[in-house]
């Protein structure tokens, strides 16, 4: 069972993620950016609360922050890379002369 763990971890972010982007679109014109972000954070919050008081403590070495804070900035910067990326190629699939902004 412990063996997918990971996987099935995996398989949730992108599944939170793709829910995060259909549900910015839906309520983007109702609510303010701050506003937005605000509730995102919350409900980010509120649902890895729970799993974070029923966990047992995990220490980490101090040599190993580093490379487990790089390892979030640089997952960050791929994940919104990709998603500019293909949110232009649609663009770019429907408006080719719209093509130009997206460079």
């Amino acid at each position: 069972m412990t063996k997918y763990l990971p996987t099935a971890a995996a398989a949730t972010t992108g599944i939170l993620v793709g829910a995060a982007i259909v549900a910015t679109r839906f309520v983007i014109g109702q609510t303010s950016p701050a506003a937005l972000a605000l509730l995102r954070y919350l409900i980010g919050f509120g649902c890895l609360l729970p799993p974070l008081l029923l966990s047992a403590r995990v220490r980490f070495e101090r040599r190993d922050l580093l490379p487990i804070g790089l390892l979030g900035v640089t997952q960050f910067g791929v994940v919104v890379t990709l998603l500019h990326i293909v949110n232009c190629k649609l663009q770019i699939a429907d408006c080719p002369w719209f093509s130009v902004h997206c460079l």
